[in-house]
């Protein structure tokens, strides 16, 4: 499976499980500041999807070869953090991490630091 795929699919489920009502029963008990960094990061994951999507494997095959290492990690850890959704805020800050690689990949995103 090729690295763009894999960043999308893991996006893809992300943006899954934070539209549910379990990530949204979960997020009513944490305080105001997670829960905006939740909203902030909903909105970052779908336009990093739609960027992505509609990359041209040419204009980011160097991002992706250079972030690759870095993605991966990024990846393994927001899967593992996702498995317990008991604490959010460390969810919330694996995909913060997730997305300033993929900000690094498609550079044009332009994503603000949370």
């Amino acid at each position: 499976m090729n690295l763009k795929k894999q960043t999308l699919d893991e996006l893809y489920d992300t943006r899954t499980l934070m539209a549910s009502t379990i990530w949204e029963l979960e997020l009513r008990e944490e305080k105001k500041e997670i829960r905006e960094k939740s909203n902030l990061c909903k909105l970052q994951i779908q336009l990093a999807i739609l960027k992505l999507e509609n990359a041209k494997l040419k204009n980011i095959k160097d991002n992706l070869i250079s972030n690759e290492k870095q993605l991966k990690e990024t990846t393994k850890k927001l899967k593992k953090t996702k498995e317990n959704l008991d604490n959010i805020a460390d969810v919330i800050n694996s995909v913060a991490g997730f997305i300033s690689v993929v900000g690094k990949i498609v550079v044009d995103i332009a994503l603000p630091d949370l």
